[in-house]
């Protein structure tokens, strides 16, 4: 027996602090053999995923050497031996007679005695210490506390290194969702797009194979549109029936299948009949691109296995990226391929969605709320976080309504918050809640909206004005579905956050405004509200929605409303958008005589919107004759194009060159401002 002093276990530790888990434990172990007269120490790391040990340092004693071992199989399944025992009981275990003990299972060679320590972090064993003799009760007293203490010592360390892991698994997530968002955004050939795609995942998370696989022409079989570690002659005349192997299967029920290990799963075809490597424990996924209930294909990849969290890691990111490419890609599938029936489609469309969300108050025949009302029906049936785009007066909170009362949630409650209209000293109890005694005046408990929410909907309006330390409370509140109140424990709740927010999410996130894992949380299906001056086709069905219910408000009935006073209304530019229309139409009703609406009625600011002074239009008249007289060709261009390069950079050098403020003022979006600069070099 060696007498080890608690100073050199923690010279030990303080060596090791800053290494790899791999390097950590072969010190460790090598320590231990060294100064507990073993001749064979190991540590095995849990991975749960695979229902394994991995055997991650081995060291043997010989002749007064050290020497790390390699190990034939270098895993151990998780029931097996007594290194299976400690982990099941969480507790230490001393064989003084190996033969006779019925856990014992030779590693390297058969021993006498051996003794075994769980390393336990947050009540979870994450690894395991092991030290074997050939001398029967060879450990002492003293050695097993060693084993002890250096096991409880490493505990926070290896959480650390843990923690450290997710974290960097985390950024990888992140960045490589955020680089396939961007080039799925606008897809103009989606062949390309598909390796763009694939280039990403082969250059971030290096994986050796990947495809993407598409049913075309409502077939039964999936082709191969894109592969990377497949030779071309395998892949070119490969396809998978609906329902055959793993892919075939994900095709057929539209749920992914994860497997950590190839090498276990019968139901791996191997139809490219591609050599792997027996020797490495390979992770295969496997994720359907379906779009409300229609399947756009497959996406698989194929990556050599590291750990529980990294595999945990790419679950998540393989369904953000099949729901990113389902999305974009039906956009895409329905501009190409439905351009011909669109006409009649918008009719029937039209006649259905004013049906179905007249009760919500939203009407539209736009195309640009007929694509808002598309999203809403195939949104409204899942769970997934929704985040509503639009200027103030767009009629977001309708648009939050529609989804929940046409969901499974509808039975819920629907509890709406304005994160901007609360000082941000309440806004946390206000969301959150509190327990009685929290803080001074906390008289009694008080349940927060999302509490109130449980089993519905809440809609967070103006999240763009949350502050950072409630942003990160709400980000877990996502994350691990359940809520912390004030002064109390988490608890779980089941909610939908819809949140809405006029402002640029994406600019704040930049500015450190904004949390860029909070923008992911919600950012899941956006829906853009279009400013009523994108959609003055809306405005004459509008009036007639808000005339009929503030007749009926006012007991003012209305017969006839005059075709100016309709011009008027449509010529006017709606900083307010629909609620200012709205506002706008209950003052006409109230003033109105003789049950007409006509443009006399009308704000000072609304009528004077109608026409220019006349010495303007003398001008612009007597310079379009001009032109008219003297050029013979590209005459439109020759006249709009100075004026408006002109206006452009008028307004983009009143708002010092803010995007964002220009369009508004312009009236126009930014994609279309910013065609604009481009176009004429501003």
């Amino acid at each position: 027996m060696i007498k080890i002093t608690p100073s050199e276990i923690l010279d030990l530790i303080s060596k090791i602090s800053d290494k790899s888990f791999k390097e950590l434990l072969g010190d460790v172990v090598l320590f231990l053999v060294k100064n507990t007269n073993s001749d064979i120490g190991s540590a095995y790391v849990v991975d749960e995923k695979n229902r394994k040990f991995d055997i991650v340092a081995v060291v043997e004693k010989s002749q007064n050497t050290y020497i790390f071992k390699e190990v034939k199989d270098s895993y151990l399944g998780i029931e097996e031996g007594i290194v299976g025992w400690v982990y099941r009981n969480r507790t230490i275990y001393i064989s003084d007679d190996n033969i006779a003990d019925k856990y014992y299972k030779p590693l390297l060679k058969e021993t006498s005695s051996e003794i075994t320590a769980p390393v336990v972090c947050k009540n979870k064993v994450i690894a395991i210490l092991n030290l074997e003799n050939s001398k029967k009760e060879n450990y002492s007293k003293e050695d097993i506390e060693t084993l002890n203490t250096v096991a409880t010592l490493l505990s926070p360390i290896l959480s650390k290194l843990i923690e450290q892991r997710k974290e960097f698994l985390d950024k990888i997530y992140y960045k490589v969702l955020s680089e396939i968002r961007a080039i799925s955004q606008e897809i103009r050939d989606l062949e390309k797009t598909y390796r763009l795609i694939m280039n990403i995942l082969v250059s971030e998370i290096d994986i050796h194979r990947g495809m993407i696989l598409i049913v075309e022409n409502n077939s039964k079989t999936l082709n191969i549109k894109v592969s990377y570690g497949f030779p071309e002659s395998k892949v070119r005349n490969t396809t998978y029936k609906i329902g055959e192997g793993i892919v075939g299967e994900v095709a057929k029920t539209s749920k992914a299948i994860s497997i950590p290990n190839i090498w276990e799963e019968k139901r791996f075809l191997n139809k490219t009949q591609v050599k792997r490597d027996r020797s490495k424990i390979i992770s295969f996924f496997a994720n359907p691109i379906v779009f409300s209930d229609k399947l756009i294909g497959v996406i698989t990849i194929e990556k050599e296995y590291t750990d529980e969290h990294e595999f945990s890691m790419l679950e998540k990111l393989m369904a953000s990226i099949s729901d990113t490419i389902a999305l974009n890609v039906m956009h895409y599938l329905v501009r190409e391929n439905e351009r011909k029936k669109l006409l009649q489609e918008n009719e029937e469309l039209k006649t259905k969605l004013y049906e179905k969300y007249s009760v919500n108050q939203i009407v539209g025949i736009s195309s640009k709320m007929l694509e808002v009302f598309k999203m809403i029906d195939t949104i409204s049936n899942t769970d997934s976080t929704v985040l509503i785009l639009g200027e103030s007066g767009t009629g977001k909170e309708l648009v939050a309504k529609s989804i929940h009362y046409n969901s499974p949630r509808k039975s819920g409650p629907f509890v709406s918050l304005n994160c901007a209209a609360i000082p941000e000293s309440l806004l946390e109890s206000e969301l959150f809640g509190y327990k009685k005694g929290a803080f001074t005046g906390a008289t009694s408990d008080k349940k927060g909206k999302i509490e109130l929410a449980d089993g519905g909907t809440l809609f967070l309006d103006e999240i763009g004005d949350l502050a950072l330390p409630l942003q990160a409370k709400l980000l877990r509140t996502l994350q691990e579905k359940e809520v912390e109140p004030i002064g109390g424990q988490p608890f779980k709740v089941d909610v939908r956050i819809i949140a809405a927010t006029n402002k640029n999410l994406e600019e704040l996130v930049k500015n450190g405004l904004f949390r860029l894992d909070l923008f992911y949380r919600i950012n899941v299906i956006t829906i853009e509200l279009p400013p009523l001056r994108e959609r003055k086709e809306d405005i004459p069905i509008l009036v007639e929605k808000f005339v009929e219910k503030f007749s009926k408000k006012h007991s003012k009935p209305i017969k006839k409303i005059h075709k100016s006073f309709i011009d008027s209304l449509i010529n006017y530019h709606w900083p307010g958008n629909v609620r200012e229309l709205e506002n706008t139409i209950e003052r006409c009703v109230i003033l109105s005589e003789e049950g007409e609406l006509s443009v006399e009625l009308l704000p000072n600011h609304i009528r004077q919107n109608l026409e220019p002074p006349a010495q303007y239009i003398n001008i612009i008249q007597e310079y379009i004759k001009q032109k008219v007289s003297t050029e013979n060709d590209n005459l439109y261009g020759k006249i709009i194009s100075p004026i408006e390069e002109m206006l452009i950079k008028e307004v983009l050098d009143k708002t010092s060159y803010n995007k964002l403020k220009a369009s508004k003022i312009l009236g126009i979006n930014r994609n279309t401002l910013s065609a604009y600069i481009k176009k004429y070099n501003i």
